[in-house]
């Protein structure tokens, strides 16, 4: 198990506010010109892919309940399994694309942000709240799927914010 002692509870509730807040002033810049530009180095329009910065968020709290699972089995069963999900890199990508294409298409930049506002709020008691037994538990993850995937929960807890600024430089916005 991983030693927890060096996750930095406090940075990374810093970053979540940070985050919260660069959600907003990235939507102020998106108007109908922006909104529609394609990002820079993905195939993703600039509204596309600040809700793919969003689903960074959601989609960690159901991969805690899988490393909960996966850290009380033997370590074969967390390498085999990775190593099955990083054979399905393909499909992945597919879904990935496509998902933040459909998801966006219902959500204005606006509408993105009162919903990244209403999940890292979400977020930030349980990152106070979580046991150095928690941000501990490891599993192997498909490391194919995101250069941002690593083995520890404390880890992951910084993993949406990694993926948030990673995007964020990929934003193509004309300022006003």
């Amino acid at each position: 198990m991983p030693d927890p002692s060096g996750f930095d509870r406090s940075g990374v509730l810093a970053e979540l506010s940070a985050a919260r807040d660069q959600f907003a002033t990235l939507a102020c810049e998106m108007d109908s010109a922006n909104r529609d530009r394609a990002s820079v180095g993905t195939r993703r329009m600039n509204h596309q892919l600040l809700f793919h910065m969003l689903l960074g968020y959601l989609v960690v709290w159901p991969l805690l309940v899988v490393i909960e699972v996966f850290d009380r089995l033997p370590p074969v069963a967390g390498r085999q399994f990775a190593a099955l999900l990083n054979r399905g890199l393909r499909p992945f990508d597919a879904v990935n694309y496509w998902g933040g294409r459909i998801g966006a298409m219902g959500l204005s930049p606006a509408r993105i942000v009162r919903l990244s506002d209403r999940v890292i709020a979400g977020w930030e008691p349980r990152v106070r709240s979580a046991s150095d037994d928690t941000i501990g538990r490891a599993m192997c993850f498909p490391t194919r799927w995101d250069p941002f995937f690593t083995d520890a929960i404390g880890d992951l807890l910084v993993y949406p914010t990694q993926h948030f600024r990673f995007h964020e430089r990929q934003l193509d916005l004309t300022l006003r």
